[in-house]
């Protein structure tokens, strides 16, 4: 019985050691698997004409200069126009797979490469002419805002359990740091340096690339899904609760409050002394950017979850019902509209004498701003909300299961 009972206790002392080992190997893999390297094949430095943050710049402006169309747009004013659409097959220069699902984060344009974010929380950065992948990253947590580059940094906010901010040296090839931040869904402001990051509790925090403590702190009793939107001295938040808060960038005091009575699910975006903003209803409003007194308003009597795009004097805004607006920007007069008759997948984008409409079945509209022509110019084969890139070397696209194309 002894014996019985003691080849019981060592078998049991055995089954314990197998057990911890079992747990101890599959912790250091598990951890393995959480803890990838930054890696990157060159450094990238970020030059005049990159595209390093969404909307192209910290006033969200949605406009890229396009070699061979870049005349001024003489707009053609008029009424709805359906127009005959044009399908042309543009020629692919390659494609990409990322590593899972892209969402709504926009990919960037770093000094030849381009940098792509899946909800997956990985970071893949591919060259811009052959689409090989020159580096990767795992952030852990899932990434819903798109990040930005300031300083030649590349700062990544996550979401989830456990969520973190990231900064990354583009140009030095590692990670300079990485702290706790809440859940971030509103996409990155690259201003004055660093970095505005508003977390979805309503947390808008200044970083530097120098150090992991935030710069300053201000709290906001609200929900925030919308991307802000800054000018050199102030930067623009906008809320579900309907308000436009404006911030200070020097210490983030709260400098004035505009309520429109409606949640926002874009991102305003900020020229020449003023802010426009469309709510989750379709009022768009203009304010003075220092005051935050309203200018004019417009009802379009439909949901809007696009931001504007605002170059020179025109705003073009597209709705939910499948139309794209253009207003004048100094009275919100409307100048024409186009038809395209779909639900869009991103905001619209100036481009040369065109404006992009991405729709959401995964087509990519040209609308010309001279003569009111529709073609498209490309087409994914599943959906997409993720914005389009335009770089030298083609348009990149991302379906919503994370397949890139960039199409000649």
């Amino acid at each position: 019985m002894r014996r019985r009972e003691h080849i019981s206790s060592r078998s049991c002392l055995l089954h314990r050691d197998a057990v911890a080992s079992i747990v101890s190997i599959l912790g250091a893999v598990f951890l393995a698997a959480c803890s990838s390297s930054f890696t990157l094949d060159r450094p990238l430095t970020p030059q005049p004409q990159d595209w390093l943050q969404e909307g192209g710049g910290a006033g969200r402006g949605g406009h890229v200069s396009v070699a061979d169309d870049d005349r001024p747009a003489d707009i053609h004013h008029g009424d709805v126009l359906q127009g005959d659409v044009e399908t042309v097959g543009p020629a692919v220069n390659w494609e990409y797979s990322q590593d899972g699902a892209a969402g709504r984060a926009a990919p960037l344009f770093v000094d030849d490469a381009v940098l792509f974010f899946s909800t997956t929380g990985m970071v893949e950065m591919v060259d811009a002419r052959s689409g090989d992948e020159i580096g990767s990253v795992s952030c852990g947590w899932f990434i819903h805002a798109t990040p930005a580059v300031s300083n030649g940094h590349l700062f990544v906010a996550t979401a989830g359990a456990d969520p973190l901010l990231f900064c990354f040296d583009l140009a030095g090839r590692i990670k300079r740091y990485e702290r706790r931040f809440p859940s971030v869904h509103a996409a990155l402001c690259a201003v004055d340096g660093g970095v505005v990051v508003v977390s979805r509790g309503g947390r808008v925090s200044f970083f530097s690339t120098e150090d992991s403590a935030a710069v300053w702190i201000t709290e906001l009793e609200d929900v925030v899904a919308a991307a802000p939107a800054a000018s050199d001295t102030l930067v623009v938040i906008a809320g579900q609760n309907g308000d436009l808060t404006a911030c200070s960038l020097r210490d983030g005091t709260k400098r004035w409050r505009q309520p429109t009575g409606a949640a926002f699910i874009a991102g305003p975006t900020v020229r020449d002394g003023a802010i426009a903003a469309v709510n989750s209803v379709g009022t768009l409003v203009l304010a003075g950017l220092h005051d935050g007194e309203l200018r004019w308003s417009r009802s379009f009597d439909q949901p809007v979850w696009q931001s504007p795009a605002w170059r020179g004097d025109t705003i073009a805004l597209a709705l939910s019902g499948g139309d794209v607006v253009l207003l004048h920007a100094a009275d919100g007069r409307e100048l024409t509209r186009y038809a395209l008759g779909e639900l869009p997948g991103a905001a619209p984008l100036f481009a040369g004498n065109h404006i992009l409409q991405l729709l959401r079945s995964g087509q990519l509209m040209a609308i010309d701003l001279a003569d009111g022509g529709i073609e498209e110019r490309a087409r994914l084969s599943r959906r997409s909300e993720t914005p389009v890139l335009v770089t030298s070397y083609g348009i990149v696209m991302v379906d919503e299961e994370g397949e890139a194309v960039c199409f000649r």
